[in-house]
Formats: C-alpha cells, sequence, structure tokens
C-alpha cells in the first residue's frame, strides 16, 4: 500500500513569545497512521535555541533539526512526528526554550506509513547566508519511499526541487531577512 498525505494544515505566527499553536488539528483516519510536524522558527538575535513539538499535550519525537545563522538572526527547522495519534482534534503546540520573533508549522497525516523504524534516513543542509545549494544527494532512499521535507530559507525567492526514486512532500518557509 502506498503511503498517503491526508489533511495538511499550516499556521504562520509572528510573535516575540516561546509557543505557537496550530489549534484543533484533527488527523485523518485510516490505517497505519503518523502524524508529522514541521517546524521552523526564527530567533532575532544570532544565538541558538531549540524546539519541541506536542499534540493534544503529548510529546512528538525529533526526527531530525537543523539550524543556521544570518546576520542578527539564528532559524531552526525540525521534523517530529508521533506514530498513531488516533482520529480526535488536538492543538499541535510548538516550544522554544528562547524568545522567538516567530514560527511556521505545518502538520500532515500520513496513512499506510511504517509503525515501526519509521524514519529511514536523515540528513540535513545548511548553508551560509548569500550562498546556493544547488545539488543535493541523500542516499539510503529506496523506490517507493515518500520523502518528507522542511526548508527554512530567508530567501525571497523560492527554492524548488525535483526527486528521483522518492515521491516528495516539502514545505517551505520564506521571507526575506
Amino acid at each position: 500500500m502506498a503511503i498517503t498525505r491526508n489533511n495538511q494544515q499550516n499556521t504562520r505566527v509572528v510573535t516575540n513569545g516561546t509557543s505557537a499553536t496550530l489549534a484543533s488539528y484533527t488527523p485523518s483516519s485510516g490505517s497505519d497512521s503518523v502524524l508529522v510536524v514541521r517546524a521552523t522558527g526564527l530567533r532575532t538575535t544570532e544565538t541558538t535555541f531549540t524546539l519541541s513539538a506536542t499534540f493534544g499535550g503529548v510529546a512528538m519525537t525529533a526526527a531530525v533539526t537543523a539550524d543556521s545563522s544570518s546576520s542578527s538572526r539564528w532559524y531552526r527547522t525540525s521534523i517530529f512526528y508521533l506514530i498513531a495519534p488516533g482520529t480526535s482534534a488536538g492543538d499541535i503546540v510548538v516550544t522554544a526554550n528562547a524568545t522567538i520573533g516567530g514560527f511556521l508549522i505545518d502538520a500532515v497525516t500520513l496513512l499506510g506509513a511504517a509503525q515501526s523504524a519509521v524514519v529511514g534516513v536523515t540528513d540535513t543542509d545548511a548553508v551560509a547566508s548569500g550562498t546556493s545549494d544547488t545539488n543535493y544527494v541523500l542516499t539510503g532512499c529506496t523506490s517507493g519511499s515518500l520523502l518528507v521535507a522542511a526548508v527554512g530559507s530567508t530567501s525571497a525567492n523560492a527554492p524548488s526541487w525535483t526527486w528521483t526514486t522518492a515521491t516528495g512532500d516539502y514545505v517551505l518557509a520564506g521571507a526575506n531577512d
């Protein structure tokens, strides 16, 4: 059975706070469900911070995190997941350990997904401000894989990708610095 993406929702929160909420998310019903949350945070000082996520008060597992800095900014992008989240509505809350200038939260329910060893391959790619990365290779993806990606970008021109041997699903946070 192929993995399907269902009920994708997102929110952008611009605030000086330590958390942001995607309210009343309802995971799709179906077999072998996994809730995936992608979150990006922007701190307006060049100091690192951490992110965590909950769904309905239940802690989610961090699959991968990348961070980078630019002039007077620090960015962190993380992907979280929760196996078998049920079908009751709940708030998705992303929390930082410092005051954040803005958050982007994206949620999607995967159906037909593995219920153990959910994450097959992870990698990160952060490039310095003012540079571009034109070729990125993620090895270890099997044919028919679903590639879940999250990109935090300060580029006014949104980048784009193509994937081979995998279906891609990504969310992009873009804004001028």
